[in-house]
């Protein structure tokens, strides 16, 4: 047999080892679309269907595939805590990664996604999410690309990157709105009102409780419910109706099925009875939350009581209740690092056994393919395999330069990006400079204006609007934002306020007669009206109230 017929006979050896290995086997493919058929309303049945394919281990290519994902699936929707390991799902990206069925590599990403939160991996779930939902963007499917936007709004949430969440909130309610998903438009209003929360948008927390609310109508049963309640108890508690808040968060507690969530509803509960003056029912609260194993929601009961025994004037059991608050939550921040330590540890662990699993898995490549190259060599003629080393020599050189170009091009990166960290730097000094130079022209300017007014050499009729800017400024400075406290507490029109200022600056009758313009009489009616205002007796020392106001204590000290 001549050179040719022994490199016809090694490459015929090659191809039926290379159709061995990728040959599908008959029958699972059809149980597999079976499977997928019955996914959304039968999981369990899927399930089992998948448990009870024989030898799934010997699955190949595209079976293997559809395969990892339908039992990732199943198993993220019966509830069972298989996805700690992410070797599973990685068949199926890795797999769908170069091909052109979006639908199933956008669903790939998404539970590789969820198996990643589960580990810690916050940075790489995210990635995975984002490619996702690039992914389903070319397909039909709007529920899962609704709960993909979801999610990411919830790890961007959980980043603290709250802008950044809503608009992924936003995304994922129009989808739901697609397909009429009346529960998942829901818990999109849910997310949307917690955004509007952080900004502290209590209108716009109405709006979208009451259209969840609606989404669900009015179900107590359906899971947003008891979160819609605290959030309604929320800005009712905000706008001082704290009857209707009380309402509101005995119903969370009432409807409420997740027990984490039961102890922070007692403890706005208790603490509404707190705003009441209800001191008995805001104690009972408080107190039911003391057997509680949390030491987060321990130490906040303790402190609640703390103020609660304080209000009574029961200071040494309040002293007491204060240090316990204040252990507690030095050991729950000695746990928190100890956890954070933890989850490091765990990371590097889950780190090295990747690459463990790395080089499990080259070094079984590299079997197979010494195992091809001796056939190879046996069955065929030097030339050919010279050739094949030629080739693969010219391919190491094109990836070397590739390699070096990226190389390059990341050095231009970092040099970019440290530039431009030098430029914020000099706007922040800048801007920090310019701030200070306000904050002296205030204090000059108010100080001016002050004195003025002391001297007798100005009047209120005549002060200018930036002359009023600038006094109020200046006492804003000197007495821990006095002017602007007194402002929004009492709802004190301009005039009323710089009178009560001047009243605190030591002004007596004669100076404010001269400064306002009028007789010792209508000074004495003002100060009996800015008391109404204060909502003061008549008795009470109106200079002492606002002396104690202005270093910042409260109304009854």
């Amino acid at each position: 047999m001549d050179g040719k017929g022994y490199g016809c006979y090694g490459l015929a050896i090659l191809l039926l080892i290379l159709l061995g290995s990728c040959m599908e086997r008959p029958g699972v493919t059809q149980t597999l679309l079976q499977v997928e058929q019955m996914m959304e309303y039968d999981a369990d049945s899927a399930l089992q269907l998948l448990h009870q394919i024989p030898h799934p281990d010997k699955l190949r290519t595209k079976q293997r595939a559809d395969y990892a994902l339908l039992l990732t699936q199943a198993q993220d929707k019966t509830f069972l805590d298989s996805l700690q390991s992410d070797s599973l799902i990685s068949i199926a990206t890795q797999y769908y990664v170069h091909r052109k069925d979006y639908l199933r590599a956008g669903k790939a990403f998404f539970y590789h996604g969820k198996v990643l939160v589960l580990q810690g991996s916050d940075s790489l779930a995210l990635h995975s999410y984002l490619k996702a939902e690039e992914l389903l963007r070319k397909t039909n499917d709007y529920r899962t690309r609704a709960r993909i936007q979801e999610y990411i709004g919830h790890l961007y949430k959980d980043l603290e990157l709250n802008e950044v969440a809503f608009t992924y909130y936003k995304k994922a309610l129009y989808s739901y709105k697609s397909i009429s998903d009346s529960l998942g438009m829901a818990h999109c209003c849910l997310g949307i009102a917690k955004q509007y929360w952080h900004k502290q948008c209590y209108d716009s927390i109405s709006y979208y409780v009451n259209e969840g609310l609606s989404l669900i109508k009015q179900d107590s049963t359906k899971t947003p419910f008891h979160v819609f309640m605290q959030l309604l108890g929320v800005v009712a508690e905000n706008q001082r109706n704290y009857s209707s808040a009380i309402s509101y968060y005995q119903a969370a507690i009432n409807t409420c099925k997740v027990s984490t969530s039961y102890p922070s509803y007692c403890m706005a509960l208790g603490n509404a009875y707190l705003k009441q003056d209800s001191l008995e029912r805001a104690k009972q609260y408080f107190e039911s939350l003391l057997s509680n194993t949390n030491i987060w929601i321990l130490a906040g009961a303790n402190h609640h009581l703390f103020l609660l025994e304080k209000l009574r004037g029961n200071y040494l059991q309040a002293l007491a209740y204060k240090e316990i608050s204040d252990s507690l939550l030095t050991i729950h921040n000695q746990r928190k690092m100890g956890t954070c330590m933890l989850q490091e540890q765990h990371k590097y662990e889950l780190h090295k056994l990747d690459l463990e699993k790395e080089n499990l898995r080259l070094k079984m490549y590299v079997y197979l393919y010494t195992a091809l190259f001796v056939i190879l060599l046996l069955a065929t003629l030097f030339f050919i395999i010279y050739i094949r080393y030629r080739k693969k020599e010219q391919e190491i050189s094109k990836q070397s330069l590739v390699i070096r170009g990226l190389a390059e091009n990341e050095k231009q990166l970092i040099q970019s990006h440290s530039e431009s960290l030098k430029v914020m730097n000099q706007r922040l000094l800048c801007i920090q400079n310019e701030n200070k130079l306000i904050k002296e022209e205030s204090c000059v300017g108010g100080f001016y204006v002050l004195e003025a007014l002391k001297r007798k050499q100005l009047v209120m009729e005549h002060l200018t609007s930036k002359e009023n800017t600038l006094l109020l400024a200046y006492i804003d400075l000197m007495f821990h934002d006095f002017a602007t406290r007194l402002k929004s507490t009492y709802a004190l029109n301009q005039r009323n306020l710089i009178f009560a200022i001047l009243i605190r600056l030591g002004f007596d009758t004669e100076e404010l007669a001269f400064v306002f313009d009028c007789t010792s009489d209508s000074i004495k009616r003002k100060k009996l009206r800015l008391k109404e205002s204060l909502k003061l007796e008549k008795n009470q020392d109106l200079y002492r109230f606002l002396l104690n106001f202005s270093f910042d204590l409260s109304e009854k000290s």
